[in-house]
């Protein structure tokens, strides 16, 4: 098995929630952790037994080692394009946390460069890699060998809620807007990729509210997608209340009901015309963070520099859209 070298660069949230699921994953190790502050890396590295040489304050330093091969990036989004690209210059894998960027400009910067070198490149919207997300791409794209797009029929309405209380105080850059912070790219990209996912394009028009909080980043959005031939999404992404309701998918013949929390769900029912009930259960390790880790290891033993599971342009596509968004719904 081969072993590889992960970097971890940020101590906030993500750098502490991502490592243990990391180390987890046989065959994988952190030889390096950044922060700006080093006691912080320092109190990083005691959690997971890892030495104290081995915490920097220098991006460079830390990332240009031999024995460094994959950069997660955990930083503020405000932080991601750059960090992306002085990783790929030392030739290092990528896995950057979601939002990929702060706009589209940063992101097609960050990914033309990472195709230009060569280089592997990804976005840890951690939720598209986990069992019961894969199980749904398959059943959209026909894929799946027990549950029938042609007998569900096609996607009518997707209502998909998410809430996740936070606060400045343990979360300040998600309150920053000079980080990128606020609800649309910390929580309703997960919406928002699952209508991707579902409805297996960009919505023709929106409509809804984007609404800011005293911090002046959005806090509120509810926003409806609506699609060629009527189709609807609708999600309300909030970042300081909890909302546990499942996502729901409507089809021509059936509904697909997928368990809270949804974006990192454990069971998913399928009804199909009244006729059939089938119930898919997944176990989840960890905090559900090792499946982009599993992703990551499979695209680099075969030489890929970017998924099929979740490509770049999906990426670019997306800070697009949520460009537009922002531009036109903000209140």
């Amino acid at each position: 098995m081969t072993t590889r070298g992960w970097v971890i660069v940020g101590t906030g949230l993500m750098g502490k929630l991502f490592p243990p699921d990391l180390i987890a994953r046989p065959g994988n190790q952190i030889v390096g952790i950044v922060s700006r502050n080093k006691e912080s890396a320092i109190k990083l590295a005691k959690m997971h037994g890892v030495s104290e040489d081995l915490c920097f304050t220098d991006f460079d330093a830390a990332v240009n080692r031999p024995e460094v091969h994959v950069v997660y990036l955990g930083t503020p989004p405000s932080e991601h394009s750059r960090q992306v690209i002085a990783a790929v210059k030392h030739g290092k894998a990528v896995l950057c946390e979601k939002p990929f960027t702060t706009n589209k400009k940063e992101a097609v910067e960050a990914v033309e460069f990472a195709r230009k070198q060569k280089v592997f490149l990804l976005e840890a919207l951690f939720s598209h890699y986990t069992p019961l997300w894969t199980a749904l791409r398959q059943i959209f794209r026909g894929e799946h060998h027990q549950i029938s797009i042609t007998d569900l029929g096609r996607p009518l309405h997707l209502e998909a809620n998410i809430g996740i209380p936070q606060n400045p105080d343990n979360a300040p850059s998600l309150f920053s807007s000079k980080c990128g912070g606020g609800a649309l790219g910390a929580v309703s990209v997960y919406p928002i990729n699952l209508a991707y996912t579902v409805f297996g394009e960009r919505p023709t028009r929106y409509e809804g509210k984007i609404v800011n909080g005293a911090t002046n980043v959005d806090e509120v959005n509810d926003i409806t997608f609506e699609y060629e031939g009527g189709a609807k999404a609708h999600f309300l992404g909030r970042i300081r209340e909890k909302d546990s309701a499942p996502a729901i998918i409507k089809t021509e013949n059936g509904e697909i009901i997928v368990d809270a929390p949804w974006w990192c769900p454990k069971k998913m029912t399928v009804r199909i015309d009244g006729r059939s009930e089938i119930v898919l259960t997944a176990q989840i390790d960890g905090k559900g963070y090792g499946y982009e880790v599993d992703e990551v290891n499979r695209c680099l033993d075969e030489g890929l520099i970017e998924s099929p599971v979740f490509d770049l342009n999906r990426s670019i596509d997306i800070m697009d859209l949520m460009d537009e968004l922002k531009a036109n719904l903000t209140q």
